[in-house]
């Protein structure tokens, strides 16, 4: 990874989903300033790693950095979270367009 980034530029979002806490862990390390990791794997939870916890620390704060863990979601939880929008829209008109402001293009042509 850092071979890839020397290469090609800290990226702004890593999505991991290799179930490999080193992995995880190197990701941390190559993310740019204003990035985004997502964590959606589940390690083993046998496995260990060193880190450098200062420099994650100083690196991740003061380079204004965030770290999401997301687990697998079925049509249930899309539906529910379409339902939670739909109150939120109807409790603070207006409301979504100001949390969803970046349009994704494409979704209409799924198939």
């Amino acid at each position: 990874m850092p071979e890839l980034a020397g290469r090609y530029g800290k990226p702004d979002l890593i999505i991991e989903a290799t179930g490999s806490s080193a992995v995880a862990f190197e990701a941390m390390e190559v993310l740019g300033h204003n990035g985004c990791i997502v964590w959606t794997s589940i390690t083993g939870g046998e496995r260990r790693v060193e880190v450098r916890s200062d420099h994650v620390n100083l690196n991740w704060v003061l380079g204004n950095k965030l770290l999401v863990g997301s687990v697998n979601a079925n049509f249930r939880h899309f539906e529910s979270g379409i339902t939670d929008l739909a109150l939120g829209e109807v409790t603070w008109p207006g409301i979504i367009q100001k949390i969803l402001t970046t349009p994704v293009k494409g979704l209409d042509q799924y198939q």
